[in-house]
């Protein structure tokens, strides 16, 4: 070939080869665009599944499949999916228990259907979603479940017919097998809200019987069951909540009503990191017809090996009638010889902005007692009605009074908002500067005592009934 001829054919071939690289150029983008569409749909689909909703109605005849409310389940069915909403309908349901395995965070939330959410409109009625949903007893043995009644009277906690799920009692027990790993508790990350646990009325002849939550992980650590979150629940005509092998226990914005127990809620074996806030307890540790146990404390926590760190904070204690003596104090958290036993010290626990009435302690007793260890702290506490020669104990004790005569708005009818302002308390961060309505402690000059903080009236509060008496000491 001469010189022509060969650069000619030279020229040819990387025509070609260039040719070839931007097919195979495009060849590769048109894959890499198909790839992440592939990926993009995968995502989508796996998305729709995470949030697919169930629908489960007592009495439905149609496929029972639940997908829609004219084929919802008829109870829930035995295998719930990771990721899935069962939307509730009125009715009565039996137990049930909670076993499915974890899929990593995602949780299973069980919801009491109300006319604002109720899912699919297939099949919906109103008259589905307008009472409430009626369980046995909740069992858990697996981690991460949301129940959600949905719907409670904001201006009446005691209103049990209003709350969108009502249960016999919750429980979750080491011991009684089915957890994973066995001698680990796995239901942690448990959720409850707007749920009546008990009965509807408020005589011993009538009460469900056994505990109205049950925390047992019987140990620490992996042991302990963890992270529940009891939120705006009506314990009525039942038993105490029970920790006993408890760590991260949230209890808030909730009533005790007619409680048949030593304690409200009792800490044992290991119960450490709980927060107990803003609840109101109206004769919340009774004692049993035919018993002579008579209330401990309300709060209770003294044996085993570990009551660290309780947050109790803007709670109202309330008792009335005969039974209102108890043995211990009011808040009773760590041992350190107490009683001549030797149970755990606590630390780092605290109790601010409690109003406790109506209540008798035993001679040399507390209303608040923080024992042992460092760290507690009781202030900006209030007692009226009860024991005015009982007292408040821990490391640092500060801004705590008895009343001498009624501040309270309505002391008979159980009204205890502020009528007036208290003696200035000890300012305190968040967040514990906000009471139950919201109103930022101190805001007007003044850091008051007790549950609420003065406001000048206020909104009317959820509390018992003004034709309601009670037999006080020492009241106005």
């Amino acid at each position: 070939l001469n010189v022509g001829q060969r650069y000619a054919l030279l020229s040819n071939r990387q025509t070609g080869s260039r040719l070839d690289n931007d097919v195979s150029l495009r060849k590769y983008t048109m894959t890499k665009i198909i790839l992440k569409l592939l990926a993009l749909s995968l995502f989508t689909a796996a998305q729709t599944a995470m949030a697919a909703s169930y629908y489960v109605r007592a009495g439905a005849t149609g496929a029972n499949n639940g997908t829609d409310w004219t084929n919802a389940y008829a109870s829930l069915p035995s295998a719930l999916i990771r990721g899935a909403t069962y939307y509730i309908a009125d009715g009565s349901y039996s137990g049930y228990t909670f076993d499915d395995d974890a899929s990593g965070t995602t949780p299973i939330t069980i919801k009491k259907c109300i006319a604002s959410d109720h899912g699919t409109e297939t099949g919906y009625s109103a008259s589905y979603c307008d009472g409430q949903a009626i369980f046995g007893d909740l069992q858990f043995t697996r981690p991460y479940y949301i129940v959600d009644g949905s719907v409670r009277n904001e201006s009446d906690w005691k209103d049990y017919a209003t709350y969108g799920i009502k249960t016999s009692g919750v429980r979750a027990s080491r011991l009684d097998g089915g957890h994973s790993p066995s001698g680990e508790c796995s239901a942690d990350n448990l959720t409850f809200q707007y749920l009546h646990v008990g009965t509807n009325t408020t005589t011993y002849s009538t009460y469900s019987g056994g505990r109205s939550f049950y925390i047992g992980g019987f140990g620490g650590g992996s042991m302990a069951c963890q992270n529940w979150t009891i939120s705006k629940v009506l314990i009525q005509n039942t038993e105490e909540i029970q920790c006993a092998g408890g760590d991260g226990i949230t209890i808030e914005d909730s009533y005790f009503y007619t409680v048949w127990s030593k304690e409200a809620m009792r800490g044992q074996i290991y119960c450490s990191n709980v927060i107990f806030r803003r609840n109101f307890l109206e004769n919340a540790c009774l004692t049993k017809p035919g018993t002579s146990d008579r209330c401990t404390a309300e709060l209770a926590a003294w044996d085993g090996t570990s009551m660290d760190h309780w947050e109790i904070y803007g709670n109202v204690i309330w008792r009335y009638g005969s039974d209102i003596e108890n043995s211990n104090g009011v808040i009773l958290i760590g041992d350190n010889g107490w009683g001549g036993n030797i149970g755990p010290v606590t630390n780092n626990s605290v109790a601010y902005n409690n109003t406790i009435v109506g209540i008798i302690v035993a001679a040399s007793d507390n209303y608040v007692q923080l024992n042992g260890g460092s760290g507690n702290v009781a202030r900006n506490n209030l007692g009226f009605g009860s024991d005015a020669t009982a007292g408040f104990s821990a490391n640092t004790v500060s801004n705590n009074v008895y009343a001498t005569s009624s501040p309270f708005v309505n002391y008979s009818g159980g009204d205890f908002r502020l009528a007036k302002a208290t003696t200035a308390g000890y300012s305190l961060n968040s967040p514990y500067n906000v009471d139950r309505f919201g109103v930022t402690r101190g805001a007007d000059g003044n850091w008051d005592l007790g549950a609420y903080e003065y406001a000048g009236g206020g909104a009317s509060l959820p509390l018992s009934s003004p034709d309601r008496k009670s037999t006080r000491l020492n009241s106005s």
